[in-house]
């Protein structure tokens, strides 16, 4: 669950979002939706603490509040924002990708083909899609996926 209490977030002493309160409950699907430019995108990059903008209030995930870890904590903690149209990375293939990924939370490497050959087996994956380079040539809904 997330809890968003009091938050208010600036840019340049201007305030896009002034003391919201909301939940964000357990096994429930959102969606955000609304004209461009009210503060969709803003209000996600809080979730990253996105040097951008500045805070106030609190945005609570498993009882803490990521308003005052760093964005790479945050990411070990399991909150990522992706862009809608990432950046290709041609001759980076998505299995290395995937390794690297693995190796940022220190995890013994000797277990990631292992969990990589369960997961394969199991949801049924196509192995090519491995070794394509990551996010080349794919549709623009294909990369929203990801």
């Amino acid at each position: 669950m997330i809890k968003i209490i009091n938050l208010s977030i600036m840019c340049e002493n201007f305030y896009i979002f002034k003391k919201i309160n909301f939940f964000i409950k357990k096994n429930k699907i959102y969606a955000i939706i609304g004209k461009n430019g009210i503060g969709k995108t803003t209000l996600l990059k809080s979730f990253i603490k996105d040097k951008s903008y500045s805070y106030l209030g609190e945005i609570l995930f498993n009882n803490e509040n990521l308003l005052v870890f760093n964005t790479d904590y945050i990411s070990r903690m399991g909150i990522f924002y992706s862009y809608q149209t990432p950046v290709e990375l041609y001759n980076i293939k998505n299995i290395f990708f995937l390794k690297t990924c693995y190796n940022i939370f220190n995890l013994k490497k000797c277990f990631f083909f292992k969990l990589l050959k369960f997961y394969i087996k199991n949801i049924d994956f196509n192995k090519k899609l491995l070794f394509r380079s990551y996010n080349y040539g794919f549709s623009g809904g294909e990369k929203k996926k990801k």
